[in-house]
């Protein structure tokens, strides 16, 4: 079974700000595929999905940001599941707004969600899918917090649906096609 992580916080406020990016490709994953159960605690939500002929989880930590590891932790043991089955989407201040990255591992490049996922379950080993949103001149909090901007919003959706794509091809055994579409200059 694959593991689809979005991240970002949970709650209204945060629904459609640049942080929550992760949020909101899982959220599209569940509008394009038949979600086949819910389930939700204090700690995360899952949806069911099956994608590519694939059995997938959709999940959304509700520890914040800086505590994902916690409810990813929580449910790879739940489920008695590897990192090496498990997608991280996550926003990018380092990569230009529309721009996608694809890694199998490596480090947290200063996220705090993805690094707290790295010290929860002790390995870089997962594949992440980087959305960049840009890195601002001011202050680096309040911009992640806020929501994009009306003409950004046909760019990021443009690159929810890329990332869609991506998790297609990753979850039907397509990493290195995924990564050569997607990690282009």
């Amino acid at each position: 079974m694959w593991l689809i992580v979005g991240l970002g916080n949970p709650g209204r406020q945060y629904a459609e700000t640049r942080h929550n990016v992760g949020f909101m490709v899982t959220d599209m994953l569940a509008e394009h595929f038949p979600v086949s159960s819910r389930r939700s605690d204090a700690g995360y939500s899952l949806r069911a999905i099956t994608l590519q002929q694939q059995d997938a989880l959709l999940i959304q930590p509700h520890t914040y940001m800086n505590l994902s590891g916690v409810a990813v932790e929580a449910v790879l043991r739940q489920y008695d599941e590897s990192p090496a089955q498990m997608i991280v989407v996550y926003d990018d201040l380092d990569l230009a707004p529309g721009r996608l990255r694809i890694r199998t591992k490596g480090g947290h490049g200063g996220h705090k969600g993805v690094k707290s996922i790295i010290e929860h379950l002790s390995t870089q080993e997962f594949l992440r899918i980087r959305i960049g949103i840009g890195r601002p001149q001011d202050d680096v909090v309040d911009y992640v917090l806020q929501p994009f901007l009306q003409e950004e919003r046909p760019v990021i959706g443009e690159v929810m649906r890329q990332a869609i794509h991506a998790i297609e091809l990753i979850v039907s055994g397509q990493i290195a096609m995924a990564m050569n579409l997607y990690n282009r200059s």
